[in-house]
């Protein structure tokens, strides 16, 4: 797959998605290492059940999309990199479920969030890897992060964490093509009725982007040629749509 385009991927149907991940997983480059077939289209299948009922917005007077459609343009996204690893492909799909549907993984009857994430992540391991399992835990974000905090503090210990789990190149392209999903297509979304929560975003991603982009200039080396040039397009894409984020925000 040549370099992704970003306005074709995000105009992609939920059905059109699916297909598309479902189709990535028959190439003949994918390296299944201690995955099979069967478990990527399982892995499909319970991102969708999992995520059912769970939205993000979209453009101002859209209605709200389905929220497995943002895992899935990520797995897309990888692909077209070059991340063949099904392993890491896995995780991607997979990348918010124990953030986001831990309960509906484990069941109610787990209070501690803390032991419910680690039950999910032991779901994950058993039903398609332990290192997929692991994969997904690093780009989890950590409970440090909390509505009690400010705006601020959530800010900082985002992108300390994402400092930190940055070191190895599988646990970077799962976490990068999740900050170009969201990153990438901010301008595209931007509501002139919500300043302040667009102003948070910007800030938040633009502090992340340099931690991106150093870690892309130490590990760039273990990349394929292919790998580096949808990583530095796609920096290329976020810069854009921060740079005019901010010009929408009347901000020099």
């Amino acid at each position: 797959m040549s370099l992704i385009d970003e306005t074709e991927l995000h105009s992609f149907t939920q059905s059109e998605l699916t297909d598309r991940v479902e189709s990535l997983f028959n190439n003949p480059d994918i390296i299944w290492n201690e995955l099979t077939q069967r478990e990527a289209e399982l892995a499909i299948e319970k991102a969708t059940q999992w995520h059912q009922g769970q939205t993000r917005f979209t453009k101002p007077g859209d209605p709200l999309e389905p929220y497995i459609k943002h895992p899935l343009r990520n797995t897309v996204r990888a692909f077209s990199w070059g991340v063949f690893d099904a392993e890491v492909l896995v995780a991607t799909l997979l990348h918010d479920v124990v953030e986001d549907c831990a309960v509906e993984m484990v069941g109610m009857d787990v209070r501690d969030e803390e032991m419910l994430r680690e039950k999910a992540l032991n779901i994950l391991s058993d039903m398609f890897s332990p290192r997929g399992s692991l994969l997904v835990s690093a780009v989890t974000n950590p409970l440090s992060l909390t509505e009690a905090q400010s705006a601020e503090e959530r800010r900082r210990e985002y992108i300390k964490h994402v400092a930190s789990v940055l070191g190895d190149g599988d646990v970077f392209f799962v976490k990068f093509a999740d900050f170009v999903d969201n990153a990438g297509s901010l301008a595209d979304s931007f509501d002139a009725e919500k300043p302040g929560r667009f102003r948070s975003l910007h800030r938040k991603y633009s502090g992340v982007l340099s931690v991106f982009e150093d870690a892309f200039v130490r590990l760039r080396s273990s990349f394929t040629a292919q790998q580096v040039e949808g990583v530095e397009d796609s920096l290329h894409t976020v810069r854009e749509s921060l740079s005019s984020v901010k010009s929408l925000l009347g901000q020099d």
